[in-house]
């Protein structure tokens, strides 16, 4: 375990007196994971690198930060790290890459960078998570670093399911699809009809795993339901179905929360994100940017990565390493698939992110027992670089539109998925062909062409529908989230 911070970051967020708070609490979390061989280590100090034999680097840096985690696990004989990553992107910085998807967002934040010793960030070979620090002082700072030194693996509450899901009810079946999947899984509720004024019911429902399938905005403090077109009510299309005000201490206790809403790990200081951690959670999966998923059966995206990491963390799977197992199993799905990895599937496995304590895990056994073993080795068979991915390349006056039924069946899909008439959709479009990134070879001429459809919310926000087109047809959908 290697524990990774930035004493000058630190220092200047919360005092030179908070920080040497922070660092005792920082030695006392390093000791707790005994029998763990666990490694404090400031990128900035070099009091604190000498005994690896190691110069420090600027902490703004997280490309340097990179190759000393790197360098740091070659000197202590090479096994691939647990990384923890302490605190928020103000104190140790998140890499910031360019998106693969036509959609809104810019930049992209992400650790997943920190997670491959070999320089690929869609190829994980360690696990990585990350302890934001909380709004305010240090005392805030410090009482999620005291809880997470005491932190013992999680027993489910008795007579109570081990998971319940809240979602959008267009995403029903593809929500149904990820919780089924989960023995002694408990009701799946869907917005709307719930909405704001419901959520306390939803909440008294205790579980252990907490799934959500919800609208996301940038700031994350509130989520939204989307209403399915065939039912037959008069709903909102876009109720609120959950502020960051409405969790309870209770609620978030000892839990794991697994988010698919489109940025559902935001840290802004009000977002849900970090009101479960601060109330609490033992962790949060999440993504940083937006995040696409599918309406029903066959999952993909978001759904299909969340599927996997929540059946690992029930077998038993430490929480980071049940995230490094789920990524590499959604990367060899959709090369099996699809013979790539394209836009939505690249910016999935770069902007999911774990926040909170990576070696929690579920209390259903030893870690070493039969059912955790069997069920890590069925996911860990992705070895080595991937041969292709999909090299995003806009083209809009070389890639024709498409036209006649085929066109029509992308508007009817648009107008259910997004609840739009057409004629008020954006329309991009863009073509993507396939290259071998580890040879830089030229591209091939099996490609493909990406039809974007999106639409404002009342929110603020904008809701984008994806659409794979090849040899004619439409292959792939995937929705924001």
């Amino acid at each position: 375990m290697i524990l990774v911070a930035s004493r000058l970051l630190l220092s200047r967020r919360f005092g030179v007196a908070g920080w040497q708070a922070v660092d005792e609490a920082l030695v006392q979390l390093a000791q707790s994971l005994r029998p763990l061989s666990a490694h404090l280590l400031y990128v900035d100090d070099a009091r604190s690198l000498a005994p690896y034999g190691l110069s420090p680097v600027t902490p703004r840096d997280p490309q340097l930060i990179r190759q000393l985690v790197d360098q740091l696990e070659r000197n202590l004989g090479g096994a691939p790290a647990i990384v923890w990553l302490i605190g928020g992107d103000e104190v140790l910085p998140f890499f910031r890459l360019t998106n693969p998807a036509d959609d809104p967002d810019g930049e992209i934040l992400s650790d997943a960078p920190y997670a491959s010793s070999g320089g690929d960030p869609l190829v994980p070979s360690r696990v990585v998570a990350r302890l934001p620090h909380p709004a305010g002082g240090a005392n805030a700072f410090l009482h999620l670093l005291a809880r997470a030194a005491s932190a013992q693996p999680i027993q489910p509450r008795q007579g109570t399911p081990v998971a319940v899901g809240y979602t959008a009810s267009i995403w029903r079946e593809a929500s149904q699809a990820v919780l089924s999947e989960i023995p002694g899984a408990g009701p799946l509720r869907m917005s709307p009809p719930w909405e704001l004024h419901d959520y306390p019911y939803v909440r008294r429902q205790h579980a252990t795993l907490r799934y959500f399938n919800l609208h996301g905005t940038a700031e994350g403090t509130t989520w939204h339901g989307q209403l399915d077109p065939v039912l037959p009510a008069d709903f909102d299309d876009f109720p609120p179905a959950l502020r960051q005000i409405d969790i309870s201490a209770d609620e978030a206790r000892d839990s794991v929360v697994a988010a698919e809403a489109c940025y559902g790990a935001a840290l802004t200081p009000t977002s849900i994100a970090m009101r479960f951690l601060r109330l609490g959670a033992g962790a949060l999966l999440g993504s940083t940017a937006m995040s696409y998923g599918a309406l029903a059966s066959p999952v993909s995206g978001a759904d299909l990565l969340v599927k996997d990491f929540l059946q690992l963390v029930v077998a038993g799977v430490p929480l980071g390493e049940a995230l490094l197992l789920a990524k590499l199993a959604f990367a060899r799905t959709m090369m099996d698939t699809q013979g790539f990895l394209d836009a939505e599937d690249q910016k999935t496995l770069l902007t999911f992110v774990l926040l909170g304590h990576p070696t929690l895990r579920l209390a259903v056994g030893s870690p070493q027992s039969q059912s955790h073993l069997a069920c890590a080795e069925a996911y860990r068979h992705l070895d080595g670089p991937l041969d292709v991915v999909c090299a995003h390349t806009v083209d809009r006056s070389g890639a024709p539109i498409p036209e006649g039924s085929l066109l029509k069946e992308i508007e009817s899909l648009a107008q259910y998925h997004l609840a739009a008439h057409p004629r008020s959709l954006g329309f991009r479009q863009e073509t993507c062909r396939i290259m071998a990134p580890s040879t830089h070879s030229r591209p091939t001429s099996d490609s493909h062409q990406v039809v974007s459809l999106s639409r404002p919310l009342s929110s603020g926000g904008t809701q984008v529908v994806r659409f794979t087109v090849r040899e004619g047809r439409v292959t792939k959908t995937v929705v924001s989230h």
